[in-house]
């Protein structure tokens, strides 16, 4: 709870700047695909909106979850910041970490002047229309700006299918709300299936380990007569992928790259690399990246730089395929350049707030279902994409990553203060 004197005296101020959070999160959504850096604008609007603070001058009375949620932000950032000190990185390594401090007056922001539930869900059904939009045109009008068949948007394929993942999964957690709406759950569950034929066409497999994990988490949250549709509606589009999968002729890109993996992990056994083989490489760096971890467990290298110059002769074949700067597990990847410490802040960066949208999830509110089950499918899903891509590494991520998950932490905390002024 928060005491506001001034909230009277500035109430139309307050009333504007909720419109105007209210449309920042929609644009954050709906041309995250769209436009080169499209994340960033709904992003640098929140920022700039959160200097109204400044002159409003809220005195913020914060409960314990706040405390814990802003403190798990400036931990994580200090103590990256610290090792990248330790380890004397350049200053674009002190990005990503100093963004974890930004989205911290948003928060703030997004807590005084509550935007709108609609403009969220409005702003990820444009965001799936445009991603669909982009990737047929790359497909069957634009294939010069196809690597490898895969539509990439304004971002590399596995960013740009990871994050059209996530798109769907944020829409159907929807329907924990509106599922007595047989109109806007048809609406919901079509544009969340364009985001999915998104991901489809950029080939990113690793995204879709997540899709399991979102039907489990609407069941959990589903009361018992939706569980049995949601149930339902699982088993007919695993069915139907299946089925559309050994329908299609083996010269797909889709059943090419799938069939592969077997193949690849085959060869990787024979101790053969070579470019052709994306899964081999991955497993391969991973045990790189697990030794290098080894020899420095505590604060790691600090970049893969010095990983290679300390281990020359486990990077020579590697070196040869691509310039990496990652080791394509966020796990991994940390643990070799941050050790054990950076390790256990970037779980926390999970785990808190997963924690919180959890416990709420188990009150069984109607109106904070929603919200809850958003949270906790946006941490899950960069935690699966973690295992095969360091999602968190590229400025996509991070800021998918951290700005929605103070939107969603606020609309939970703004629903239940609401509620418990009505109280």
């Amino acid at each position: 709870m928060f005491e506001n004197q001034f909230q009277e005296k500035n109430s139309k101020l307050i009333s504007w700047m909720s419109i105007y959070c209210s449309f920042s999160i929609f644009l954050f959504s709906a041309i995250a695909l769209v436009v080169p850096s499209g994340f960033s604008y709904g992003a640098l609007l929140l920022v700039l909106g959160s200097l109204v603070l400044l002159r409003l001058r809220f005195r913020f009375f914060f409960q314990r979850h706040d405390w814990i949620f802003v403190l798990t932000f400036v931990g994580y950032a200090l103590i990256n910041v610290l090792l990248n000190v330790y380890h004397g990185l350049l200053g674009n390594a002190y990005d990503k970490p100093l963004r974890y401090l930004l989205v911290i007056p948003v928060y703030f922001f997004l807590i005084s002047c509550p935007p709108k539930q609609s403009y969220f869900w409005l702003g990820l059904i444009f965001g799936s229309l445009g991603a669909i939009s982009i990737a047929i045109y790359q497909q069957f009008f634009d294939s010069w700006v196809i690597i490898g068949g895969r539509s990439t948007g304004f971002l590399n394929a596995i960013q740009f299918g990871d994050i059209a993942v996530l798109l769907a999964g944020l829409l159907l957690t929807g329907i924990l709300y509106i599922y007595h709406s047989k109109k806007q759950i048809f609406v919901l569950i079509f544009f969340s299936a364009m985001a999915l034929i998104t991901s489809f066409l950029s080939f990113s497999r690793g995204g879709w380990l997540a899709l399991p994990v979102v039907f489990y988490v609407l069941y959990i949250g589903a009361d018992a007569q939706v569980r049995k549709k949601i149930t339902l509606c699982a088993c007919l589009f695993f069915t139907i992928t299946i089925i559309i999968f050994f329908l299609l002729p083996e010269s797909n890109l889709l059943k090419i790259r799938i069939t592969t993996t077997a193949s690849e992990v085959s060869t990787y056994l024979r101790h053969d690399i070579n470019e052709n083989t994306s899964t081999s490489t991955r497993i391969e760096m991973w045990k790189n990246g697990i030794e290098a971890f080894k020899a420095r467990p505590i604060l790691g290298w600090g970049n893969l730089d010095s990983i290679m110059s300390a281990f020359p002769s486990q990077w020579e074949k590697l070196k040869l395929l691509d310039d990496f700067n990652h080791l394509h597990n966020e796990y991994i990847d940390v643990l070799a350049k941050k050790g054990l410490v950076g390790f256990i802040v970037l779980m926390a960066t999970y785990l808190v707030p997963l924690c919180y949208f959890a416990d709420l999830m188990r009150t069984r509110q109607a109106d904070t279902m929603h919200f809850a089950a958003a949270g906790i499918v946006l941490i899950l899903c960069v935690m699966i994409f973690g295992l095969t891509q360091c999602f968190l590494a590229h400025n996509s991520g991070t800021m998918v990553f951290v700005f929605y998950l103070v939107i969603i932490k606020a609309y939970c905390r703004n629903i239940i203060l609401s509620r418990n002024l009505k109280d």
